[in-house]
């Protein structure tokens, strides 16, 4: 009897040891998310913005990417990606067309198309290799496959632009040649 308590004794100091040590461990723990690194501090911020407005691309696609990845602002987003976009910054551009291409709330074919043509402009001026209108077609039909009026869409548009994978499935899927 005597040995059992003396082994509940020692479990009840163990644990309390244990959790005495758990709790120092967690008020020094801090919760990091992903999206930390993409912070943009109170003194940077209106720096930034200035630059951004003087025409500095890669500020404004910084902002974009602060506002619509760390925030959570998806208009804020899209006023810096256009802004980025207008100084030239491809990276803004291409944003731009997976935004208006795939965003469930912001789809939009044409500004996506608009923002196609700007991506293919800024490609021939500083040699940035692009795919085809086809293979952006294809793709565009592989992010719309749930959709499947969209999907097919998409598989058309790729079809009509060269796909040919795109020519494969629409006949062997739709039996549309």
């Amino acid at each position: 009897m005597m040995r059992r308590f003396f082994v509940i004794g020692v479990i009840v100091v163990v644990v309390t040891a244990a959790l005495s040590v758990s709790s120092r461990a967690e008020e020094k723990l801090q919760i990091v998310s992903m999206n930390d690194g993409l912070r943009i501090s109170a003194n940077e911020l209106p720096v930034l913005k200035k630059k951004a407005k003087r025409g500095d691309g890669e500020a404004a696609l910084k902002l974009a990417t602060y506002y619509g990845v760390y925030l959570s602002e998806k208009k804020t987003e899209l006023y810096y990606l256009k802004l980025a976009a207008r100084n030239d910054s491809d990276v803004a551009v291409r944003n731009l067309i997976t935004i208006y291409g795939n965003d469930s709330e912001l789809f939009d074919f044409r500004k996506a198309l608009l923002w196609r043509q700007r991506l293919k402009d800024l490609a021939r001026r500083k040699n940035i290799a692009i795919d085809s209108d086809g293979e952006w077609g294809y793709d565009l039909y592989l992010n719309h496959l749930g959709d499947k009026d969209r999907g097919l869409f998409f598989l058309k548009y790729a079809a009509k632009h060269g796909s040919e994978k795109a020519r494969q499935e629409l006949n062997e899927t739709f039996g549309i040649q």
